[in-house]
């Protein structure tokens, strides 16, 4: 047998696959500000719209270092969540806006971790709302469109969204919205809102929420609505009963309306100041749901905003049962995260080895008697494989005649699991082992 493998020589190039082992680990990553860290006039300075998400995921999609990426802007956070290969993200973050002292970054399991708190609602101003499920959705869509979430962030962040569902079923979080605690804080003025008043600005789906939320009442509030186009928003009238009307008349419904809630995307104030004290009669209450604010106010005036609003959780036993499960569901999405991430790691083995199996037939066709040899030499290669993998079953011994090919499918069964079970428990040190070992099989792949 030694005479034979010192003669036999098989020239290997390196393959394609070699370039795994030199570019480094992909990690997921978040990188943003949210209402825990950053004021409401510091979230404002990049409260995107969606020409501005477009724009910025392209650029953001032309850096070496990211893979895929999805944005999410919302009232109260602003965040990149990507796979990436560098810690690049926290400088890139700062240049496009983000205050430096308020961004977090969150990576691998704390990321998936921190995914799940804000899909069920728990890391949330308001606990338990849903309507960052909806605002994660088109976030995955838009990037999906734009080819920014392709492959391993879609199928992640696609069952994220699963689970956050289904943790929200086992545990009863309540679902509670914005609205809720809009309207408590007016009927704590006003016990019986039906002596109320309340001008509504914008038409968007902050606004339809507090309208369907109204719409439920008993006793409703005199209402009224003012907006850019109130052309395009006739139906409104209709729906809730409401009237509707252009900013020409904001300062006589605003003389004429105790309360104001006010939530639109415009970039300036809405109601400024100025005008406030132009008017004869000021409203008692304002609601400023917008980011960045809507409304020009001083430090003592009445006005509530987002992060006025909102309860601590009450519910430890709930919280803490969600929290539990949260990383439970953590635990198992890194590990396939990992998988995912190092499959071309195992499929660089996998083929490296089948490639060896398939030039060792083609060097024995002539050498037919041969073939007994050249089976003992691959189980001998996968001894020292398993070795190296701390595998403690031997591989199987070489058949009667088999087929060179079949029998390395074989042997490739248990180093094959034993790598998925290195990857998948995230040790970087083992995974570095274990890259070094491929590699070194790579680079000596000639027959000895």
């Amino acid at each position: 047998m030694t005479n034979f493998a010192s003669n036999v020589k098989i020239t290997y190039h390196k393959p394609s696959y070699y370039r795994i082992f030199t570019v480094a680990t992909v990690e997921l990553m978040i990188a943003g500000i949210s209402h825990h860290t950053a004021r409401i006039d510091e979230r404002s300075a990049v409260a995107w719209n969606n020409t501005d998400i477009v724009n910025l995921r392209a650029t953001l999609n032309q850096q070496p270092w990211i893979s895929e990426h999805i944005i999410l802007a919302t009232c109260n956070r602003t965040e990149i969540i990507c796979l990436a290969s560098e810690h690049n993200l926290i400088d890139w973050c700062v240049g496009i806006g983000m205050p430096k002292h308020a961004i977090y970054l969150r990576k691998n399991r704390d990321a998936i971790d921190h995914i799940l708190r804000t899909l069920t609602g728990l890391d949330s101003k308001i606990i338990g709302e849903t309507e960052i499920v909806g605002q994660y959705k088109q976030a995955i869509q838009a990037a999906h469109k734009q080819h920014t979430c392709q492959k391993k962030l879609f199928g992640l962040l696609n069952r994220c969204i699963h689970l956050a569902r289904t943790i929200r079923h086992q545990t009863n979080l309540k679902i509670e919205s914005l609205a809720e605690h809009v309207f408590h804080r007016i009927t704590h003025e006003w016990p019986d809102i039906s002596q109320s008043s309340i001008l509504f600005i914008g038409a968007g789906h902050v606004i339809k929420q507090h309208l369907e939320r109204i719409n439920n009442m008993k006793n409703k509030p005199r209402c009224a609505l003012v907006c850019r186009h109130p052309e395009q928003h006739r139906h409104l009238e209709e729906t809730f009963g409401i009237h509707v009307a252009g900013t020409d008349d904001m300062s006589t419904l605003l003389a004429t309306h105790q309360c104001v809630i006010s939530a639109t995307n415009s970039k300036g104030y809405v109601i400024s100041n100025a005008l406030r004290k132009s008017l004869k009669q000021q409203p008692k209450l304002y609601f400023d749901l917008a980011i960045p604010s809507d409304i020009e106010y001083d430090a003592s005036e009445n006005i509530y905003q987002l992060d006025d609003l909102g309860p601590k959780i009450t519910d430890q036993s709930t919280s803490s049962h969600t929290v539990m499960l949260i990383r439970q569901e953590a635990i198992m999405l890194q590990q396939q995260l990992q998988l995912q991430e190092h499959a071309d790691l195992i499929q660089s083995f996998r083929k490296r080895w089948l490639d060896e199996a398939c030039r060792l037939t083609k060097v024995t066709s002539d050498h037919p008697e041969k073939k007994s040899e050249v089976l003992q030499l691959l189980h001998v290669k996968m001894q020292h494989i398993h070795k190296h993998l701390r595998i403690t079953t031997a591989p199987d011994h070489p058949r009667r005649n088999p087929c060179i090919t079949q029998y390395a499918k074989t042997l490739l069964h248990a180093p094959t699991l034993q790598i998925k079970t290195i990857v998948s428990q995230g040790n970087k040190r083992a995974i570095q082992n274990l890259q070094s070992l491929l590699q070194q099989n790579v680079s000596n792949a000639n027959v000895q």
